[in-house]
């Protein structure tokens, strides 16, 4: 068995309910992937699988969280507050009409909580709640945010609403925007620096990305701002994963979209709560995956330190290809990353793995749900290499330079500090070589 992985015994997960249930590494180290299942016998679970190693260890059902009878579940948001927490936070939506909230728990393989109810019955929703976010406050209290009610506006126009549990109660069905003859869906959350957290969502009447954030989970939402470019609207295609990372005390927040032609992907940075920034293409073909009369883009974005990583479905064939931005310095070159496959409802998440940095995936291949790994940074392999040596060479450009040879190995040139050691990449993995009175 090797990667990527297959899971057989799931009916189906492309029905939205994968949404932003992304792949998640407990500190046992073992990997855990949620999803809507429907086998025959089953009823309507929504479940939690794991595998020690993906690589060798195929993934068994640890638990579930059973409907409550009144109709099925659909999307999903979770949130973790860091990679010590083994506690996983859901938001799952049931139907077109009602929000739960579980907890999971990775060092115990069990749901903690279940059916935790958010919201009572609101309005039907023709979105079917497809889009579901949430996260935590770093006192506890949880923030929501979801496909909402309808309104008759003279004429019936579609919300995102949220909701919030401070001190253990809920107040449901607050408007994100409910700016006149409006169609709003596509909700998306993240939290950024110091419990201010960013909602995106989608604009469908007049194709525009939209962005308000709100400083604490009971706070007041800000004005809206714009974030797509001008040239064409976000379409149908609001990607519901807004990413955060921190660059040296100031907050960074990424969002995405399918451009509504031209199949382009396009991003968007949003620094300390400011302007947005003019939008980029991070990649030239997007595809937009369709059921249930609902569309949205097939696009992941997940951070590494501060680089952001984007994982999509090509619009052409629905090959995976992935693209990152390193420090806010500009996208890079797309890259295939697999060939041959039909992808749908892709989602990710990045962690250490065997001691590698790897861009974790999970995405359903024509039916069959995958998992699969790239590798952002390889380990590092500590070695001993008796009888080489290393000489100061000189500076330049601020960087010292030593020339080192590895006996029976061969000679390198390398940079950096007067340390106790030196590393040298080759073809993904990086040697260590540690300096010892002047031998290594």
């Amino acid at each position: 068995m090797a990667l990527p992985a297959t899971i057989a015994d799931v009916d189906q997960i492309s029905r939205g309910a994968l949404g932003r249930g992304r792949p998640y590494k407990g500190t046992n180290d073992a990997v855990y992937l949620f999803w809507r299942g429907t086998l025959a016998g089953e009823g309507d679970e929504f479940k939690a699988y794991k595998s020690t190693d993906p690589a060798t260890v195929a993934f068994t059902e640890q638990d579930f969280v059973q409907e409550d009878g009144s109709s099925s579940w659909s999307n999903m948001g979770t949130f973790r507050e860091d990679d010590s927490d083994d506690e996983i936070h859901f938001a799952q939506g049931q139907g077109g009409e009602l929000v739960f909230y579980h907890i999971f728990d990775m060092s115990t393989d069990t749901f903690t909580t279940e059916n935790e109810a958010v919201t009572s019955a609101v309005q039907d929703d023709p979105f079917g709640s497809k889009t579901m976010a949430i996260a935590l406050e770093t006192g506890g209290d949880v923030i929501i945010v979801y496909q909402g009610a309808q309104e008759d506006n003279m004429g019936l126009v579609t919300r995102v609403d949220y909701a919030r549990r401070v001190g253990g109660t809920w107040t449901s069905n607050i408007a994100v925007d409910d700016g006149g003859k409006v169609n709003y869906h596509s909700g998306g959350l993240v939290r950024g620096a110091s419990n201010l957290f960013h909602i995106t969502y989608h604009d469908e009447t007049n194709l525009d990305a939209l962005h308000k954030s709100v400083q604490d989970v009971d706070g007041t939402l800000s004005s809206v701002e714009i974030l797509n470019d001008t040239d064409t609207g976000a379409g149908e295609h609001m990607v519901v994963n807004p990413v955060y990372y921190d660059d040296g005390g100031v907050e960074r927040i990424t969002v995405a979209w399918k451009r509504s032609t031209g199949d382009d992907g396009r991003s968007a940075e949003i620094d300390d709560d400011g302007t947005p920034a003019a939008a980029e293409t991070f990649g030239i073909s997007v595809d937009a995956f369709t059921e249930s009369s609902f569309t949205w883009a097939q696009i992941s974005l997940a951070v590494d330190v501060k680089t952001v990583w984007a994982i999509w479905a090509q619009a052409s064939d629905n090959d995976l290809f992935i693209n990152s931005n390193v420090n806010s310095g500009g996208w890079g070159t797309e890259a295939e990353e697999a060939d041959g496959v039909t992808a749908n409802a892709i989602t990710s998440n990045i962690y250490e793995r065997d001691g590698n940095i790897v861009l974790a995936y999970l995405y359903d291949d024509g039916g069959t749900v995958t998992y699969d790994e790239f590798i952002i940074r390889a380990a590092v392999i500590d070695i001993q290499a008796e009888g080489g040596s290393y000489t100061h060479v000189g500076v330049a450009a601020g960087l010292e330079y030593h020339s080192v040879v590895i006996a029976g190995v061969g000679s390198y040139l390398v940079s950096g500090a007067a340390v106790d050691f030196f590393e040298v990449s080759y073809d993904q993995l990086t040697f260590r070589f540690r300096v010892d009175d002047g031998g290594l």
